[in-house]
C-alpha cells in the first residue's frame, strides 16, 4: 500500500489533466467518421481512446497489491473485428514508492458488440534505479473486455534489476471508457485520505 500511495501522489498531478480532457469528449457522436470515447466494432466506430485504471495482485512480491493507469488511443480495421493501437502504461514498481512506464501496442478482437479479447506488450523504459530512464523490464497481459467499460486481466512482467529482479504474474482488474478518470480520482481522494489519517 505505501507504494501505491506515492505513486498515485506522483502521477496523479500529471493524470487528471489528461483524464479532465477526456473527460470532454463526447462518446455519442457519430462513431463512423468520429474518435468515439468507448470502443465498438465497425461500422459505428472508426477509434477510441483507452482511458483505464485498476488494481492489480502480483505474485511473488512483497508489496503484492499494485496499480495501473493506462492512456492511449485504438483503431478499428475498416474490414473485420480487428483494433490496433497503442498505450502508455503507468504501473507500480516492486521496489516501493516507485512506478514503471511502458509504452505497449496493443491489439484487439472483437467477439461481439460487447466483449472483446486484448493483448498487448512492452519494454519499460523510465522507472526506478540510475539513471531513471533506460531497460527497467519487459511486461505483457491478455485482457477479456466487457463493452470497454471493464477488463479483467492477466500479465506476465519481467523486472531486470534491483531487489525484485526476475518474472512474475498478476491479475488485474481495470476500469475503462468514461469509468477511467473516476475510478483513478475516488483512489487518489481515497489514498490521500488514508495517508492523512496514518500521519
Amino acid at each position: 500500500m505505501p507504494a501505491i500511495r506515492t505513486y498515485l501522489h506522483h502521477s496523479g498531478q500529471h493524470l487528471i489533466p489528461l483524464a479532465l480532457a477526456f473527460g470532454a469528449l463526447n462518446s455519442s457522436t457519430n462513431a463512423a467518421a468520429q474518435l468515439c470515447w468507448r470502443g465498438h466494432p465497425v461500422p459505428e466506430c472508426r477509434s477510441s481512446l483507452v482511458t483505464e485504471a485498476g488494481p492489480r495482485f502480483e505474485t511473488g512480491q512483497e508489496d503484492a497489491l499494485g496499480y495501473t493507469v493506462a492512456l492511449g488511443v485504438m483503431r478499428n480495421k475498416a474490414v473485420g473485428q480487428t483494433s490496433l493501437g497503442g498505450a502508455v502504461e503507468i504501473s507500480t514498481a516492486p521496489e516501493g514508492g516507485t512506478y514503471v512506464v511502458t509504452p505497449m501496442p496493443r491489439l484487439r478482437r472483437w467477439l461481439s458488440e460487447s466483449v472483446a479479447l486484448e493483448a498487448g506488450a512492452g519494454l519499460s523504459l523510465l522507472g526506478p534505479g540510475d539513471p531513471p530512464v533506460g531497460f527497467k523490464g519487459a511486461t505483457g497481459f491478455v485482457a477479456l473486455n466487457y463493452r470497454d467499460l471493464v477488463l479483467v486481466t492477466t500479465g506476465l512482467n519481467y523486472v531486470a534489476d534491483g531487489i525484485s529482479a526476475g518474472t512474475s504474474l498478476s491479475l488485474g482488474l481495470r476500469f475503462g471508457s468514461y469509468l477511467g478518470p473516476p475510478v483513478l480520482l475516488a483512489t487518489l481522494v481515497g489514498a490521500a485520505a488514508a495517508a492523512g489519517g496514518g500521519s
